[in-house]
């Protein structure tokens, strides 16, 4: 019985390191995109120089934005940059707010006064963030991946490799000598 809880306790201490060193980067890289990848920013990329390129892109997949249907119907329905804050848009969420207020504002102003033009001003300012609302979340997505993309160092791969082509040019101009290098894959 000694002998068998020996073996237990053997083989539970055997089985608890599963995960390699270089996983502990991923999900610590993983953690720190998490965090906000503005504020983290460099820690991600100087800890991506230690995955592979395929925990790099599988990184990538995993936290890029991919969902823009929901903050779009916030926006759209809503208002008030609330579709751009739950996507993570502190900006977009920020201008769409104080510019939704502040036309409301101009319209509010307008009430006492006979003159329409603040009115009117007012309601083309409103119109007008709206439209940006609308477009935010899509515009957001490609700013979000494109940055998760740069601090993971995965900008400019392909994929699926499509071509393969190195190519040299070489040549002579008011006697200087210039060489052109271009790899496509």
């Amino acid at each position: 019985m000694k002998n068998l809880i020996t073996l237990a306790v053997i083989a539970a201490i055997g089985i608890l390191p599963l995960t390699p060193a270089e996983n502990n980067s991923m999900f610590e890289v993983s953690y720190l995109i998490d965090q906000g990848l503005d504020r983290t920013f460099l820690m991600v990329r100087q800890k991506a120089f230690k995955l592979s390129s395929e925990d790099r892109i599988n990184l990538y997949e995993m936290k890029k934005k991919k969902d823009t249907g929901g903050p779009f119907a916030l926006n759209f329905f809503i208002g008030f940059g609330i579709g751009s804050y739950v996507q993570g848009d502190g900006f977009g969420g920020t201008m769409g707010l104080c510019g939704e207020l502040g036309s409301l504002a101009l319209i509010g102003a307008s009430a006492g006064s006979d003159v329409p033009a603040l009115a009117i001003l007012g309601l083309a300012v409103f119109f007008g963030f709206r439209i940006f609302e609308w477009i935010r979340p899509f515009a957001y997505e490609g700013e979000y991946n494109a940055k998760l993309g740069n601090a993971l160092i995965i900008g400019g791969m392909s994929y699926t490799p499509i071509r393969s082509t190195i190519g040299a040019i070489a040549a002579a101009e008011d006697h200087r000598v210039s060489v052109s290098f271009a790899v496509g894959y």
